[in-house]
């Protein structure tokens, strides 16, 4: 930058300009406020029509989907539709394919009406950008004051002379608060290192191993492994080997061995454990329990537990349960508006913290 700069020197003082300077403020801010009305007139149009073609998305989809529904229901040729999702039969009536044909054209007419907003509003846009050109006078208003002459000084000079020391000024400031940044991280680089060491001294990965084994051995007992030896588990990325009905509760005392081994090593709160399933392969009667019981009984503290599972095999147990009452349904009709009513503003929030880290 210095390199750069023309060889100016001069000695004047700011009074010999002051007329002119206070004319250039004038011009300044006429100019600055005049920007800041368009700019923000602007930014309420774009934004007006980044929600109108959003909206545009929305029907155009919505209206395929009915289009499609529509040529479904006319290829099929039984008295009743069934939905490929759900599995609810429809009634493949006239009734339902008019209100079908119906939606679809509130659909389009919605689409038109939104088409014309967003003309209207690129209109305004274009009109309102032809504003800038009156910007243009301002400008030139601006550049005489800077090239009148005082002497064989231009205000033009001092200005951009003064401009310079504020600019070497805000470098130099910037400067030296990088500089205190950079040693306040490399203190910290100084201490992850430290601490890295730490995680890599074999005293604290065979706590972690000792660790596991342990609470892998714990589990094996507890679920009524007994042919799954101590060397086949004994390292924490170790394969399961084990067959039949064994195989799951030894999955299963794994994953939990490696859950308790996470819980133990971190203060921070824990993802919910979901288990779907657990009893699996022909388990008898007395495993079965066990199994469910083992669950109940070793969920890690400060850990939510989410089990899904046909039966509880006999097993007492005292929380939440959710119990569906149709097949093939988790949801019901009766309940919907209740639990959209309870979404619908915690949906909006996601959508928000979403469009706000875009």
């Amino acid at each position: 930058m210095r390199s750069s700069r023309p060889n100016v020197r001069f000695d004047i003082s700011v009074e010999a300009f002051a007329d002119r300077i206070d004319a250039l403020m004038v011009e300044c801010q006429s100019l600055r406020e005049k920007q800041d009305k368009a700019q923000h007139v602007l930014s309420e149009l774009y934004a007006k029509r980044s929600v109108l073609r959003e909206q545009t998305g929305v029907a155009a989809s919505t209206l395929a989907e009915l289009d499609a529904d529509y040529a479904f229901m006319r290829a099929e040729v039984g008295s009743d539709v069934i939905c490929p999702t759900c599995g609810t039969a429809h009634a493949n009536d006239f009734a339902n394919k008019f209100g079908l044909i119906s939606d679809a054209e509130t659909c389009k007419q919605f689409l038109l009406e939104l088409q014309q907003e967003i003309k209207g509003v690129d209109d305004a846009i274009s009109r309102e950008r032809e504003k800038f050109s009156e910007f243009d006078q301002n400008l030139k208003r601006i550049t005489a004051i800077l090239d009148e002459e005082r002497g064989e000084l231009k205000l033009r000079d001092l200005v951009e002379s003064e401009s310079e020391r504020r600019v070497d000024d805000a470098i130099s400031q910037e400067r030296k608060g990088l500089e205190g940044k950079i040693g306040e991280q490399e203190v910290l680089v100084d201490q992850a290192v430290v601490k890295m060491k730490e995680f890599d001294d074999r005293k604290f990965q065979k706590t972690i191993r000792d660790r596991y084994f342990l609470q892998m051995r714990a589990n094996i007992a507890e679920l009524n492994v007994p042919n799954l030896s101590e060397k086949a588990y004994r390292a924490i990325d170790c394969h399961i080997h084990e067959t039949g009905s064994d195989l799951p509760r030894a999955l299963l005392a794994y994953y939990f061995a490696f859950v308790h081994t996470m819980r133990a090593a971190s203060p921070s709160a824990l993802f919910p454990f979901v288990i779907d399933t657990p009893v699996q392969q022909d388990q008898d009667p007395a495993n079965a329990a066990r199994i469910i019981q083992f669950i109940l009984n070793n969920v890690p503290r400060d850990m939510q537990l989410i089990l899904g599972t046909v039966s509880l095999h006999g097993v007492q147990y005292g929380g939440h349960e959710v119990h569906t009452t149709q097949k093939l349904r988790l949801l019901n009709e009766e309940t919907y508006e209740e639990a959209k009513d309870y979404m619908n503003p915690l949906y909006m929030k996601l959508l928000q913290a979403s469009k706000s880290t875009k």
